[in-house]
């Protein structure tokens, strides 16, 4: 059964729309929900601009 967000940081995040993220692209959203600078106001990122590493 679903339930309701009581999480504070969850309930502070505004929505947004649906979005076509192009091929070679990636949707990338940060973990602090509402204070996060990522795809839901910058957009998809080319894979190209990508870098990462394996953290063990």
């Amino acid at each position: 059964m679903a339930r309701r967000a009581t999480e504070p940081e969850l309930l502070r995040a505004a929505p947004f729309a649906a979005v076509t993220v192009p091929a070679d692209s990636v949707f990338v959203m940060g973990d602090s929900r509402a204070r996060s600078n990522d795809s839901r106001g910058a957009g998809p990122v080319p894979v190209s601009s990508v870098f990462a590493a394996m953290v063990d």
